[in-house]
């Protein structure tokens, strides 16, 4: 299985740095999921939640709660810049 490369990046430093199966987040418009072998994409995020995971609907996804920013992916590697927290 395929996975993806997830860095979370805010102005005081990277908060998350790892691999994942699945990510969801708030674009401006409206919730994405991410999974391997997702189309290039760059994209406005909105506050709300980023959730990595293993898999979709992952109960044991980690969630940030996060502010305005942006999403990169290209060949499955996902980089989240926001202002912050």
């Amino acid at each position: 299985m395929s996975a993806l490369s997830v860095r979370l990046v805010t102005r005081s430093g990277e908060l998350f740095s790892g691999h994942a199966g699945f990510v969801s987040l708030p674009t401006t418009e409206g919730s994405i999921g991410i999974m391997a072998g997702h189309q290039p994409l760059l994209a406005t995020i909105g506050k709300g939640q980023v959730k990595v995971g293993k898999k979709e609907n992952d109960p044991d996804a980690q969630v940030f709660e996060v502010v305005p920013g942006f999403v990169s992916v290209d060949q499955d590697q996902v980089t989240i810049i926001v202002d912050g927290l």
